[in-house]
């Protein structure tokens, strides 16, 4: 009896060891060396393959309703259009093909609510990353579980309080929200001294938010050093029911520029109090969102946006595999791939060329790989690369403007899609 369970141990033994041979004989490492995502790597070190691929689940936490679910929306067309495309070019290779999928949980435009659901994510679903949660005021509550569990949490929401706390496990692809605020004074500079016009006196408008004060931080911090009057700064709570108001303090303000920071219904509704005044100064900070341009109709055209990704920029219309994108998800959805499509598409790829590198599902090398590789991507200017508070530090501002029904990237030279078109010229 004993001889024989020696026998069976003994077989079991031999079992183990060629199974894991048969582990090492996946050459991981090369695969992650051939990957075409990443342009610098590093001597990040590639863990084995596991022997049968498993699903690698991503948590998308965003609103779905409430204030912010039409972003929400976009933000997970543009996930689940990413991981289709990941999918259906094999999964990933580092991991014997294994396919992406996307648990997608409603944060409801609430704060406590986005906290709660990556924290179930994180504990139910065996994820190796969240991408969320739609707003910095979303976002900022929900770091403290991914820190906590070693997750990595990739964002496009970009207000400083992200990642000037000390986070480790927090990456924004997006530009910082001051350096979204600071593009919109360099451009009106450029207009002014290179482009002929004179646009000096500047009404800031924004909400009282993360984001829109850290945007209008960066409208001031720049105003001055390019020869801006700021004639009116004043902040306002989101989702107003009259902007009445706000108009005539605006146009009494003698300003003929405005930088806004809001929502996009904010934005509209601001828009028409001041058509509704005969009162038409030059728009900075308006939205790219598609709505924007079907509600407004002609009154968008002219009108300028600050945008963190543009379908209509060099670094979409430069790359046919971009070009193709962005067609097959007009094709899928039935409108142009937004700002917020565009970068939950970036926010997936990131984290599947990552594990490209890896060649593993463990989060703590997976951090690792995003935190110190560059990224091929969609985002502005084409590359990814994290310093170590997670800010992306090669994001590049654009600014957009509103032409006969699209948003095209107009500034800088090197982003621009489309030339700028005098906002007068659109006036009948």
């Amino acid at each position: 009896m004993k001889r024989t369970l020696a026998l069976i141990l003994a077989l079991a033994l031999m079992l183990c060891v060629f199974a894991g041979c048969a582990a090492k004989q996946t050459p991981a490492a090369d695969a992650a060396a051939d990957a075409p995502a990443s342009t610098e790597t590093t001597d990040t070190p590639a863990a084995e393959t596991p022997a049968e691929a498993k699903d690698v689940v991503i948590a998308l936490c965003i609103p779905l309703s409430g204030a912010s679910a039409d972003a929400g929306r976009m933000a997970q067309d543009g996930a689940e259009l990413a991981v289709n495309y990941i999918n259906e070019h094999g999964g990933v290779a580092a991991l014997g093909g294994a396919q992406l999928k996307l648990s997608v949980y409603d944060t409801t435009s609430d704060a406590d609510q986005a906290k709660n659901v990556v924290e179930r994510a994180i504990t139910e679903d065996g994820v190796v990353a969240v991408i969320g949660c739609g707003t910095s005021a979303l976002t900022l509550p929900s770091i403290p579980a991914c820190e906590k569990a070693q997750i990595p949490l990739v964002t496009y929401s970009n207000s400083a309080d992200l990642t000037n706390q000390g986070y480790q496990y927090i990456f924004s692809v997006s530009p910082t929200a001051v350096n979204v605020g600071s593009a919109t004074p360099e451009f009106l500079s450029y207009l002014n001294n290179d482009a002929g016009y004179s646009f000096k006196k500047v009404a800031i408008i924004h909400e009282d938010s993360d984001n829109g004060n850290s945007v209008a931080e960066g409208y001031v911090s720049k105003a001055e050093t390019y020869g801006l009057e700021i004639v009116y700064n004043e902040s306002f709570q989101a989702n107003l029911t009259d902007a009445s108001s706000i108009a005539t303090a605006i146009k009494n303000s003698g300003a003929d520029v405005i930088m806004a920071s809001c929502n996009v219904n904010d934005n509209m509704l601001l828009v028409n109090a001041m058509n509704a005044i005969n009162f038409a100064p030059m728009w900075l900070g308006v939205s790219c969102w598609a709505s924007f341009g079907e509600d407004m109709g002609e009154y968008a055209n002219g009108m300028v946006a600050n945008s963190n990704w543009n379908y209509k920029s060099s670094t979409i219309l430069n790359n046919p595999e971009y070009v193709a994108i962005t067609e097959s998800f007009d094709t899928a959805y039935a409108y142009p791939m937004a700002e917020q499509s565009g970068s939950a598409f970036a926010c997936v790829k990131l984290i599947a060329d990552a594990l490209e590198l890896t060649g593993t599902y463990d989060t703590v090398a997976l951090r690792d790989a995003i935190s110190v590789n560059t990224f091929e991507s969609m985002m502005q200017p084409g590359q990814i690369k994290f310093d170590e508070n997670g800010i992306n530090t090669l994001a590049t501002v654009g600014v957009c403007q509103w032409q006969d029904g699209e948003c095209v990237c107009v500034w800088p030279d090197d982003l621009a899609g489309a030339a700028f078109v005098n906002p007068a010229d659109y006036i009948k």
